[in-house]
């Protein structure tokens, strides 16, 4: 199933609309909930206010009750809501009343304590009412001199509520104005950045292999997206070393491959010259087949290397291997080169010294480090194996140099790597042989390094950490097992 695509514009801005919107709603109901309550309770301070006044002015002013309606007309403030009132005396005879309101029945106060109403009107809406019994003597007259009257205000709510509608449709408005003029400058301010991230997108898609070495350019992105980009930086710098080391390594290979192809036209254009005899054109068959074995070589190390950078996994069958008894079969096919070229070989490797590892990758790495000592010792010189496994040493091979540069130590591991002057031997370069001797190493969990040695010898070491009981007893007095070559 599918996941339909998320645009991130319209997600942030959608959460920035939201936020702000629940924002505001909760602010917008604290200032609506408090101006409300402060206004309702102004409200009935001022109903408790008229109900106080009138009381003191039937005592204290002897106002008749034919004259209390007209005098307590100013008071009662017809302008914050329609307003009726009625007075009792003690007896429960009405005294006054003022009938903007006639239509509600208003009955005496109930209890010696005041009490707020909210009652429903004849005409709609709701009013609120103030009863109570209050004393209608002077000012800091005695008790017994005070009349008790009682009161009760009612007032039309209708305007306090129309204030408070009003109120409710503006904190609404603008919530709703804030939240959209929130949301487009979000919009308009994730749009920039968007376009920016889109600009490189484009960017990116238009860089081939032929335009690796251009970079993205972040500076104008916010710092939140620059790290990412800052990484696709890096990571075209890497592919173009990648392609950089591929296109270099298809011209040594071609090179690689161009020298013993030359030589094998040259031999069978010069057999095919004339007519020949059988003798001869034996010994250009056999050059024609040494040719074609180096090619053969050739291509084996290459078809390796190739499976070892594609990470290609490979069946590993791990046993008890003799080194010396290895080490002696992977020199047998060397015998006849090291005889031409006058190179003594010895075999130093103990009887008991042995290995658990994969027979056929240990077989390569032996094969190409003797071929390369066998290819790069200057004539004459001598080469030696050596195999302490006890110690952490796999295999050490050792020759009488030449020395090797020392600025080419730390990249002789590398394809087809060429040096100004090479050792004496074959050719101006170190092949692949020794880049598969260094893969081949990794996928055992060995190490390899080439060192000069004092006298212009050059040993390459294979080692690995000691595991008690992986390896045979490896202890014993070295003591050469064979010599080849010459004195």
């Amino acid at each position: 199933m599918s996941r339909r695509a998320v645009s991130l514009q319209r997600t942030l801005t959608v959460t920035v609309i939201a936020i702000v919107g629940v924002a505001l709603a909760g602010l917008s109901a604290t200032v609506y909930e408090l101006y409300g309550r402060g206004s309702r309770e102004r409200f009935d301070e001022r109903l408790a206010e008229v109900a106080r006044d009138a009381a003191m002015r039937v005592g204290r002013d002897g106002i008749l009750p034919s004259d209390l309606e007209a005098d307590l007309l100013p008071t009662l403030d017809q302008s914050r809501g329609a307003t009726s009132f009625q007075l009792w005396n003690d007896d429960g005879s009405v005294l006054a009343r003022y009938p903007p309101l006639a239509s509600v029945a208003l009955s005496p106060p109930e209890g010696a304590l005041p009490r707020f109403d909210t009652v429903p009107l004849p005409e709609g809406g709701a009013g609120r009412l103030y009863r109570a019994w209050l004393g209608s003597g002077p000012k800091g007259s005695a008790p017994s001199a005070a009349k008790r009257i009682g009161i009760a205000v009612l007032r039309d709510t209708g305007k306090l509520e129309h204030r408070l509608a009003r109120l409710r449709r503006l904190l609404g408005a603008t919530t709703i104005g804030t939240m959209f003029l929130s949301g487009l400058v979000a919009w308009l301010v994730i749009h920039r950045s968007v376009r920016s991230v889109a600009r490189l997108s484009t960017r990116i898609g238009s860089i081939d292999a032929f335009s690796l070495g251009e970079r993205l350019d972040v500076e104008d992105l916010p710092d939140e997206l620059r790290p990412p980009f800052a990484k696709v930086n890096e990571l075209l710098s890497r592919i173009e070393q990648v392609l950089s080391r591929e296109r270099q390594f298809s011209a040594d290979v071609s090179h690689e491959l161009r020298t013993p192809l030359a030589g094998l036209r040259a031999i069978l254009e010069v057999s095919g010259s004339r007519e020949r005899a059988p003798s001869e054109h034996r010994a250009a068959l056999g050059d024609a087949l040494e040719v074609v074995r180096q090619l053969e070589a050739i291509v084996e190390n290459l078809l390796a290397l190739a499976r070892l950078g594609v990470g290609q996994p490979t069946e590993e069958h791990r046993e008890q291997i003799e080194i010396g008894g290895l080490v002696e079969s992977c020199f047998a096919p060397l015998g006849d080169i090291a005889q031409r070229r006058g190179l003594r070989f010895d075999n130093w490797v103990a009887p008991t010294a042995g290995v658990v590892a994969d027979k056929v990758k240990l077989r390569l790495i032996t094969s190409n480090l003797l071929s390369n000592a066998v290819q790069y010792t200057a004539e004459g010189g001598w080469i030696t194996v050596e195999s302490e496994p006890a110690l952490g040493v796999v295999l050490r091979v050792r020759d009488s140099g030449p020395a090797i540069p020392e600025s080419a130590l730390a990249r002789i591991f590398d394809p087809f790597f060429r040096v100004d002057h090479s050792r004496s031997g074959g050719g101006d370069h170190y092949g692949i042989g020794l880049t598969l001797v260094r893969g081949l190493c990794e996928t055992c969990g060995y190490r390899v390094k080439a060192e000069n040695e004092p006298g212009g010898a050059v040993a390459f070491t294979v080692t690995r950490q000691p595991t008690p009981g992986a390896e045979l007893d490896g202890s014993a007095p070295l003591q050469p097992r064979i010599g080849t070559g010459t004195d």
